[in-house]
């Protein structure tokens, strides 16, 4: 898969989870804010190369994300800060940050993401 659409997801309010991995995604076009009970998300193994400043906005019940083995050269520091319920980040194997973050280690993962990416 290399596109999906904007509102593909849209009416799948109750989605807990959603797994897009493996698929050949170079940005994140579709809208996740309808998914106000997402509580996983994983789009590893892809093609990303940035992540929109407001891609989780609506997501506050978000705990854990896995964004691992893509390209990522961009993530704006302040993406994961209103998510409340978040545990775990997992950016390893991508261009300007490679590790993964549980809740004690967000700080460090800020600060990583503000001077590497």
């Amino acid at each position: 898969i290399k596109f999906v659409s904007q509102d593909a997801f849209s009416n799948l309010k109750k989605l807990e989870r959603l797994y897009l991995n493996g698929n050949e995604f170079i940005s994140l076009f579709f809208n996740l804010e309808p998914l106000s009970q997402l509580r996983n998300f994983s789009m590893s193994d892809n093609k990303l190369s940035i992540l929109p400043d407001d891609h989780f906005k609506g997501n506050k019940k978000l705990e854990w994300v896995w964004i691992k083995n893509n390209k990522i050269k961009f993530i704006n520091p302040n993406l994961f800060d209103n998510l409340n319920e978040l545990k775990y980040v997992d950016l390893n194997n991508n261009t300007c940050i490679n590790s993964h973050y549980y809740t004690s280690d967000f700080a460090s993962m800020k600060s990583k993401i503000s001077s590497d990416c």
